[in-house]
């Protein structure tokens, strides 16, 4: 929704033009950079001009979640692509998706799904015996590498049924405008966005790098510290003004307007520790994330990693599977006191690839959204929750035997060094910074190693 702003702070925010994508989730990924394309897309294509001055406000999905360096990459390939003067992007808490304006369109967007039932069109007999053998979109995928005639017949099969819906969505229309549809970005569009990286640096590249190898880029990290500020919760872009910087552009706005942009402040409270200062009282002033709710520290408790059961290697075993980080990239495991059957895998299987995991979150987080069936098969399977990205690997990740080595320290696969008794390390991972074998499972098992 690109939103109308009213004149008034007070008035409603919640009017604008709302736009409507639809998506193959098998081929046409949910990630930030097609995310930045397609906005700006919409932005260009506008008869108004593009103005300076941007503010995103999305929910905290992980394809949006603007303190992931994926996604604060995409942004700022966006900022240099439409020669913005500032851009601030700000997520919403957890669980608060609903005060996101565009959120509250589902109920409308539902008025037109009511009462419908949709099928794909039949492909060639080869491709159809093609994906009987397949469980999962995963496995679609790697089919697709293999036949590369496959995804095209796959996203052929289901062009009608867009045109279906893309009709149905077009007849709605909110505060007397009409709902608008737009595509998914291609991916010569999305190599267009990503040329606005790869000035910074050539060897940018978005597709399967890691937030490590992102940061070890120079420029960007000399950018993101020239222009950047980061916080939790929020992200922002914004010129220097100064007309012969060799990092940024001269700013589009007048010197005055310019000179009144300030960096969103983050949350100050009143000495009574109970309320929060106004925006004006603090707006240009410098603040830090400190007194941030999220980020106050909170009293140790009793069984922290949220699982009602031990999470050792045998309770690794009883599922034989691992889900990974979005932001870090490392395995995570994944325990049930007891093994579970085929048919419950298979399910779990498939939430895996919707879900998209960060260290810190827990599954049953979407048993509110899921069928009876699915939640069934939640209750049965943790992870730990009281993980974040800094964390090692898990101890009973290794002492299983079920998974492949990888770094103890950053999850990758390169480069290992396996020595006796140490836990297997890259080559940009210090061994003497680790611990053993030995002294790890020891420390995780306590008095139950010696019986």
């Amino acid at each position: 929704m690109l939103i109308e702003i009213p004149d008034e702070s007070s008035s409603s925010f919640y009017k604008g033009q709302v736009y409507v994508g639809l998506k193959d989730h098998v081929f046409e990924s949910s990630s930030p950079i097609p995310h930045a394309t397609e906005l700006g897309k919409i932005l260009f294509d506008r008869e108004d001009p593009v103005k300076p001055v941007l503010l995103l406000h999305t929910d905290g999905g992980p394809d949006h979640r603007c303190n992931y360096l994926s996604v604060q990459a995409s942004l700022i390939a966006l900022y240099k692509s439409l020669d913005l003067d500032m851009l601030i992007a700000v997520r919403t808490a957890p669980n608060a998706s609903w005060r996101n304006p565009p959120e509250r369109v589902m109920s409308l967007l539902n008025l037109a799904l009511n009462c419908i039932g949709l099928m794909r069109a039949e492909m060639e007999p080869q491709f159809e015996n093609m994906l009987k053998s397949c469980n999962n979109m995963k496995s679609i995928r790697e089919k697709a590498t293999i036949f590369p005639d496959l995804e095209k017949a796959f996203v052929d099969s289901l062009e009608g049924v867009k045109i279906l819906l893309g009709d149905l969505f077009s007849r709605l229309s909110w505060k007397d405008l009409p709902l608008q549809m737009f595509h998914a970005a291609s991916v010569e569009d999305q190599d267009t966005m990503v040329t606005y990286l790869k000035e910074m640096d050539d060897t940018i590249s978005l597709e399967g790098m890691s937030a490590g190898e992102l940061r070890a880029k120079q420029n960007l990290k000399k950018f993101m510290s020239h222009c950047c500020v980061c916080r939790r919760y929020m992200f922002m872009i914004k010129k220097c003004g100064l007309a012969d910087c060799e990092i940024c552009l001269p700013p589009r706005l007048c010197h005055e307007d310019f000179d009144s942009l300030k960096w969103l402040p983050d949350p100050v409270p009143f000495d009574d520790g109970h309320h929060y200062k106004s925006f004006d009282s603090v707006y240009g002033t410098n603040t830090s994330e400190e007194h941030c709710p999220s980020m106050q520290k909170r009293p140790p408790t009793l069984n922290s990693h949220g699982i009602p059961f031990s999470p050792s290697a045998q309770t690794c075993k009883t599922v034989q599977r691992n889900v990974f980080c979005t932001e870090c990239g490392k395995p995570r495991v994944l325990y049930c006191e007891k093994k579970i059957d085929r048919s419950s895998l298979i399910i779990l299987d498939r939430i895996l690839e919707l879900y998209e995991y960060s260290c810190g979150s827990n599954l049953q987080e979407l048993m509110k959204l899921t069928t009876v069936r699915v939640n069934e098969v939640l209750k049965k399977v943790f992870v730990r929750k009281n993980l974040k990205c800094e964390n090692d690997i898990e101890v009973p990740y290794f002492s299983s035997g079920i998974f492949a080595d990888v770094c103890v320290r950053c999850g990758t696969s390169a480069n290992l060094q396996n020595e006796s008794g140490v836990f297997p390390s890259c080559r940009d991972c210090s061994p003497e910074k680790l611990h053993t074998r030995q002294s790890s499972t020891r420390q995780s098992c306590g008095k139950k190693s010696k019986l």
